[in-house]
């Protein structure tokens, strides 16, 4: 009896390298091509923020025939430190659960909402009021795009 030398490898033999070769090159792909999403998370935030507090001021002109008070036709950060304009005992609860607020450059202090005694918040949002009605939102802040704004005429 006569042995022949083996020569190559086996079909399951080239399964199992191919199957190992194809795990790690997907594993490199993943980690060669991280992306961070986290800005456009963040931009998308606050574009959903911004039509939020437009919605709320539409539905408060609606209810009352007037915007709230104190809107100027000077850009102004929605918040209750310095000298923002304070929108939260208009505003919250009954057209707001809470303030919206950038989810970088704004703060929520307390970590509470906004009408409970002791807490303040800056929301990152400016508002402003044309004299010929028109509101304009805007969040100053954005990472992937220019300064977001929404803009109605009342």
């Amino acid at each position: 009896m006569t042995h022949t030398a083996r020569q190559g490898f086996t079909v399951p033999e080239l399964l199992v390298t191919l199957l190992v070769m194809g795990v790690l090159l997907g594993l490199a792909l993943v980690f060669v091509h991280q992306k961070d999403f986290g800005p456009e998370l963040r931009d998308a935030q606050r574009s959903t923020d911004l039509a939020q507090l437009m919605q709320v001021f539409k539905k408060y002109h609606a209810d009352h025939d007037a915007l709230p008070p104190g809107l100027t036709d000077q850009a102004q950060v929605l918040g209750s430190v310095n000298g923002e304009l304070d929108l939260c005992k208009a505003l919250v609860p009954h057209y707001l659960k809470d303030m919206p607020i950038d989810p970088l450059v704004g703060t929520l202090l307390n970590g509470k909402n906004c009408t409970v005694a002791g807490s303040s918040y800056s929301s990152g949002y400016a508002v402003r009021r044309a004299a010929d009605g028109t509101v304009t939102l805007g969040a100053p802040t954005t990472e992937t795009a220019d300064p977001l704004t929404l803009t109605y005429r009342f």
